[in-house]
């Protein structure tokens, strides 16, 4: 029987690197109905891999997160951690990652693309104000910077160095270049990083770097006490915040556990709570007319939300949204707790934005967001 969806399955890079440990592989799976050519939405994708050799952990819905619901585009964003079963796998491979979809008639069709892995072979980027593998509050004032050395290559090759799951493309400009590419103050966030890069040639040959891991640690001037769990954006749970979740509505609950408990139980009933909403492009120049603080009452048994309709508006968040347009975002609250009557607080939550219309990108913004 013929399929009844026709399915693209892009990983952000053809190959990637079975030595990396918490840098995310990025997939796109886009699902098209055979039958009126019209993008699937709504339809749930399992992925999976097909070798021994290799585990990914997925980062989606599901028991076991694999699972990933496609937008009005017909498009899944796949994000995944790839390891080796067997530390001691030299040379390349190849996995087959499949996607499994179930059609309208209840049939599992599934659909494969192959990757191919390889082993680490560059040196990992090198931070020069982190020789201790700290990042403080005066290394980020001083701008803290990658520096890649890329032997062997050519003009028209390109890097990408990852920094999370965040990635900045660079091309290639002189032979056997070194690079210097800056990590931007939103990403700096408090705790554990790890970065790497590859080189691409102009034949899509691909060479991987080692992973090196950072501890940021950022100065807290007012005092507050930084001990709350991370504030839950739910539709940024992947990182990004597309169209797509602006137009359903992006939303910011305070429901995380605080010694066992939701944290607002712990907080004082009556006592006001404040979410700090900071946007910046993506070079980290602030963007104030995208940025924005909420304040709202803490009500007993009532969980903290701020959404489209704080404070009787209609669009309190998707305003600030389409303000920025492209960029990151930082969201960070505060709360007085019962147990010591003193003001506490979340560390931030950082993650990139995309509302730019597809056809309203002009070549500078494409340029910039590479």
């Amino acid at each position: 029987m013929a399929n009844k969806y026709d399915v693209t399955i892009t990983p952000q890079v053809r190959a990637w690197c079975y030595h990396w440990q918490n840098i995310p592989v990025t997939i796109n799976v886009v699902a098209i109905r055979s039958a009126d050519n019209f993008p699937a939405d709504n339809v749930i994708v399992k992925m999976a891999v097909n070798s021994p050799d290799f585990t990914v952990e997925w980062r989606g819905e599901g028991e076991d997160g694999d699972e990933f619901e496609t937008d009005v585009q017909g498009r899944a964003t796949i994000t995944g951690y790839i390891t080796p079963n067997d530390p001691s796998i030299t040379g390349n491979k190849t996995v087959s990652l499949m996607a499994m979809l179930k059609n309208d008639e209840g049939e599992n069709e599934v659909h494969s693309r192959n990757l191919i892995l390889s082993p680490a072979s560059l040196t990992a980027p090198y931070y020069p104000l982190a020789d201790d593998g700290l990042i403080d509050e005066g290394d980020v004032a001083a701008r803290v910077y990658a520096r890649i050395s890329v032997p062997n290559s050519e003009p028209g090759d390109t890097v990408g160095l990852y920094f999370d799951e965040f990635r900045t493309v660079k091309s290639i400009t002189t032979n056997n270049e070194r690079l210097a590419v800056e990590i931007v103050e939103p990403l700096l966030t408090t705790g554990i990083h790890h970065s790497a890069y590859y080189a691409m040639d102009w034949a899509s040959n691909i060479s991987f770097s080692h992973v090196q891991d950072l501890i940021v640690e950022r100065d807290n001037a007012s005092g507050v006490i930084t001990d709350l769990p991370l504030a839950n954006v739910p539709l940024a749970q992947k990182g990004v915040i597309n169209m797509y979740d602006a137009e359903e509505g992006v939303s910011v609950i305070l429901d995380g556990l605080y010694n066992g408990a939701p944290v607002y139980e712990a907080a004082v009933v009556g006592s006001i709570y404040t979410v700090y909403w900071k946007s910046f492009r993506l070079d980290g120049t602030p963007v104030t007319q995208a940025t924005r603080t909420f304040r709202a009452e803490i009500q007993d048994e009532v969980v903290p939300t701020i959404d489209d309709e704080f404070n009787n508006e209609w669009n309190a968040i998707r305003d600030l949204l389409y303000a920025l347009g492209e960029g990151y975002v930082t969201v960070t609250y505060e709360m007085t707790l019962a147990a010591d009557n003193q003001l506490h607080s979340s560390k931030p939550k950082t993650f990139s934005v995309d509302v730019v219309p597809p056809g309203r990108r002009s070549p500078e913004d494409s340029a910039t967001a590479n």
